[in-house]
């Protein structure tokens, strides 16, 4: 009879090379984040949008291509190969009619944009990105099937390898894209969705150089001379989609709930949306473990069912589920232990330099030195008051100031007063009062 400690070494052993993969894969958003928040205020604001529109799209496509991972599991471990190989075939068929879907959905996405009640010129640059990440869709879905049948037949580090090499490839092409080069224009967040897509059918094109050449997948007769892609099975096609609908649907919406509250979040301002951000990446993080626990259960259940082993099955059903609950309890916890260190690790800066006027008012409430980047502020009290000083656009001014800043100590948190959080509550009350005068 399996143990728990037996079954947690078999669990973490296929899961913990998908937990590095994905963590591979949230990181494309976060280098992008990063360097455009650098870049201009406009682009980032578009990328926060653009990315949720992107990632509900792409989160629900993953989920129901990942139907491969249970059924060629099941076939393997019931040493029916060329099942398995047959079942990627129909997986690429069905990657492709998502891929179409999805890529209409963010080539036209008027109703993201309407959502978020974004400026014209934001919107522009929203349209920009999401359709350069249409043209990445479909090599992410063809790489999500290679990366389904891998960890159905225990190999998921070769994908591991790949996703991890993806993010080194990406970090110097958003740069590129981004900024421009020589006589390629700066394109702003227009080029993280380019140079996303470039990577994404990179990934593709390897993962395809890879199932031809590798004799590891030569008894799954993945390919036939003459042949690129089997016809359409109608009856596997629709085995694959009874359980990767319901796998999509429950990804998808979980996803969706913090995509869709950071475009409603984005009508606040972008200070608000950078809190929600760090919320999301954090809750994002942390949610790809117990994910990887899962898939990576999946696939061993459905291998034991494929040899017909069902009690193995259900204890490592059983088993899974709770190694996912008692980790994902403890991840909480200690989250919730670190919450300030935490916190810290995004916001406990020394110094900051912008043009935002609603910055100024944030540094001034938490005493943080703040140099503004601008010839004049329309937060004057902010200079009065609190940490603020306006120093211009010059470089050398600029440089002096910093490291003068950076030199004193901070100012102790201080509010200036009517800083209260009780504007509303006031204007109210005046309002009420003049009624009461002009009756």
């Amino acid at each position: 009879m399996t143990t728990l400690r037996e079954s947690t070494a078999r669990i973490v052993a296929l899961a913990w090379p998908v937990f590095v993969g994905q963590i591979a894969v949230i990181a494309f958003s976060t280098v992008d984040t990063a360097l455009i928040a650098r870049y201009a205020t406009d682009d980032l604001a578009a990328l926060s949008v653009g990315m949720a529109a992107y990632i509900t799209i792409f989160v629900t496509v993953m989920g129901v291509l990942l139907s491969i991972s249970p059924v060629a599991g099941q076939a393997f471990g019931a040493k029916r190969l060329t099942d398995a190989g047959h079942a990627v075939h129909q997986s690429l068929w069905l990657a492709l009619a998502l891929s179409v879907v999805g890529s209409v959905l963010l080539s036209f996405p008027q109703p993201f944009i309407a959502l978020s009640k974004a400026s014209p010129e934001v919107a522009d640059k929203i349209r920009g990105y999401l359709t350069a990440l249409s043209f990445a869709l479909p090599g992410a879905a063809l790489f999500t099937v290679f990366r389904g049948f891998n960890t159905a037949v225990s190999r998921p580090k070769i994908v591991m390898v790949l996703q991890v090499g993806g993010l080194a490839l990406k970090v110097p092409l958003s740069v590129l894209f981004i900024h421009g080069w020589g006589p390629l224009p700066a394109l702003g967040v227009t080029g993280c969705g380019v140079a996303t897509a470039i990577v994404m059918w990179l990934q593709c094109l390897v993962a395809w150089w890879l199932m031809r050449r590798d004799p590891f997948y030569a008894p799954f007769e993945l390919h036939h001379p003459g042949e690129w892609l089997r016809a359409p099975d109608r009856k596997r096609i629709v085995d694959l989609l009874k359980i990767g609908i319901p796998m999509g649907l429950g990804i998808g919406l979980e996803v969706m709930g913090f995509a869709f509250m950071a475009i409603f979040i984005s009508r606040l301002g972008t200070t608000t949306v950078a809190g929600h951000q760090v919320a999301a990446n954090l809750v994002t993080v942390m949610f790809m473990m117990p994910l990887a626990l899962a898939n990576a259960t999946t696939t061993l259940v459905a291998q034991r069912v494929g040899a017909n082993d069902w009690p193995d099955a259900k204890r490592l059903g059983w088993h899974g589920m709770a190694i996912a609950a008692t980790g994902s309890a403890a991840l909480g916890l200690m989250v919730f232990a670190l919450r300030e260190p935490i916190l810290h690790l995004y916001s406990n800066s020394r110094l900051v330099l912008t043009d935002s006027g609603g910055v100024q008012e944030e540094t001034t409430v938490l005493g943080i030195p703040c140099l503004t980047l601008r010839q004049n502020t329309e937060r004057p009290i902010t200079v009065t008051e609190g940490t603020n000083r306006i120093v211009g656009n010059d470089p050398e001014v600029i440089a002096r100031e910093a490291l003068a800043a950076l030199e004193q100590a901070a100012r102790p948190a201080r509010a200036p007063e009517l800083w209260d959080g009780h504007a509303a509550v006031r204007i109210v009350d005046a309002i009420e009062e003049a009624s009461k005068n002009a009756g």
